[in-house]
């Protein structure tokens, strides 16, 4: 873009530019890391161009500094490379290093009073990017930023589409049979859950050995101890759904976010089934309509599931219309809609 410059105030760019190669050769080499467990989600303040920021926010700075198209395709290999890493895009600087606190400034060459402004401090590698994006679409040079919107969209579905790498083993499909025998074999189930149209039966062991929420129900003197009996309030379907998902990790029904995938997940959440709630932020991702989204933003930002969150973040981008007065004030808060609800502390009065 020819006439767009970016100032980045009292950053030695030079330093980002050395880190940019040196995360570059190790990616372009595929040599493993010095160190293979590598946090990159610290904040090290010795060696960080942007004292209490992590490599990934130090990228995007980068990517926001520059208009060379070599530099952003390579800022956007190495933000993928880091989120492959573990890189959290939704982590926030910290407020406390005195340089994070400094201004960043984009502008239009040619237009007066254009730049668009954002702090570090207090932002994540995700906040910044829709902070740069909200300011530019309400710009009165909307139209010039046009291009530099696009190419920042690039960045944010990149974030938000790529996954941490995680180790996979393979399984023997027999293994897989035996579960779903021992799933369907009612005789042996002295469990059961009733939701709101119907139950579903299980293993009491099992379900408790997945589920400290459970394990506590049944070990405790509460009712659903001696009765084995434990209600809640979701449907059948979803009960079904999360039993298939415990038994064998897979089911055979399509998925439905309405139907039952939002109340699967929020028993999961519920029952503390951490690896549950891990599977299902992908499907619920996937299925993410203009329809749903508000419910499923709500969810994501309520339980604080940050793959979920970077999804619909990247969503509300790609669809305007749902960033609005209707959506859930926790969701609009988190979009940065509006500005968090004051608590207004009773007034103590010591004698």
């Amino acid at each position: 873009f020819g006439n767009l410059r970016v100032v980045p105030w009292r950053i030695n760019v030079c330093i980002l530019c050395l880190m940019r190669l040196h995360i570059a050769t190790w990616h372009g080499s595929r040599r493993p890391l010095p160190n293979p467990d590598f946090d990159f989600n610290c904040f090290n303040p010795a060696n960080n161009p942007l004292l209490g920021c992590t490599a990934l926010q130090c990228v995007v700075a980068c990517f926001l500094g520059t208009d060379n198209e070599e530099v952003e395709k390579e800022a956007l290999k190495i933000a993928s490379w880091l989120v492959k890493r573990g890189a959290d895009p939704n982590l926030r600087c910290r407020r406390e290093f005195p340089q994070a606190r400094d201004w960043m400034s984009i502008f239009l060459e040619k237009q007066d009073q254009s730049d668009i402004r954002y702090a570090v401090a207090g932002h994540s590698a995700y906040s910044m990017l829709a902070q740069v994006q909200r300011d530019m679409r309400t710009s009165k040079y909307a139209e010039n930023w046009a291009p530099y919107l696009r190419k920042l969209q690039n960045l944010m579905s990149t974030l938000a589409l790529t996954k941490p790498e995680t180790t996979t083993v393979s399984m023997n499909p027999l293994v897989l049979d035996v579960w779903e025998k021992f799933s369907a074999d009612k005789q042996w189930h002295d469990l059961v859950v009733q939701g709101i149209d119907g139950e579903v039966t299980a293993h009491a062991a099992f379900v408790a050995c997945v589920s400290p929420v459970v394990a506590s129900m049944l070990a405790s003197n509460m009712k659903e101890a001696s009765s084995k009996r434990i209600e809640v309030d979701v449907s059948k379907k979803a009960l079904s759904f999360l039993l298939e998902l415990l038994y064998t990790g897979c089911s055979s029904k399509a998925f439905c976010t309405r139907s039952f995938g939002l109340q699967t997940l929020d028993l999961a959440h519920r029952w503390q089934i951490d690896h549950v709630v891990e599977m299902l932020q992908n499907p619920l991702a996937q299925h993410l309509s203009v329809e749903h989204f508000s419910e499923v933003a709500e969810s994501a930002v309520l339980k604080d599931l940050q793959k979920l969150k970077m999804a619909c973040r990247n969503f509300a981008f790609e669809h305007p219309e749902v960033m609005s007065d209707d959506l859930p004030q926790a969701v609009q808060e988190w979009l940065q809609l509006r500005k968090p609800a004051r608590v207004n502390k009773k007034q103590r009065i010591f004698y």
